[in-house]
């Protein structure tokens, strides 16, 4: 398809595939100097799959991966799942209970329904709750800004 062809977009530099954010930053901040909730996301098969954390005022959220593939398409997936929260309104600990007991996703797996936040120092803290690998070591689950 040319640009000719392409569909209008309801005004210049508008795309059909990003949601519209009226004047509030598109994602949470990516990290926080305050304490933390965090869950474990685990696939179906009790595959640990990384941590979700939140600051506690709502404001940061990021997902810690496990080692591997798995853990590393979780966070791609959990980093889409918070921009379309903060889209929604959502501050982060409103998003961290709606995904808490949701239907598991093949990509970014779930957090077990009942599972109840634990409280860290901050982000830095959370990842001692990962599997312990080499593979985890400095990957700090924040190149990207969810």
């Amino acid at each position: 398809m040319t640009d000719e062809q392409a569909p209008d977009r309801e005004g210049p530099g508008q795309d059909a595939f990003r949601p519209d954010f009226a004047g509030a930053d598109p994602r949470y901040a990516a990290d926080t100097d305050g304490p933390v909730l965090h869950v474990p996301v685990v696939r179906e098969d009790g595959t640990a799959l990384g941590r979700l954390w939140v600051s506690r005022d709502g404001t940061a959220a990021g997902f810690l991966p496990a080692a591997g593939a798995a853990g590393l398409n979780a966070k791609g997936a959990w980093v889409r799942r918070l921009i379309q929260a903060r889209a929604e309104g959502l501050d982060a600990v409103q998003a961290l209970r709606r995904w808490t007991g949701a239907p598991p996703d093949d990509r970014a797996g779930a957090i077990p329904p009942g599972t109840a936040a634990e409280h860290a120092e901050g982000p830095d803290a959370v990842r001692a709750h990962l599997p312990d690998t080499e593979e985890t070591a400095g990957n700090d689950g924040r190149g990207e800004r969810p």
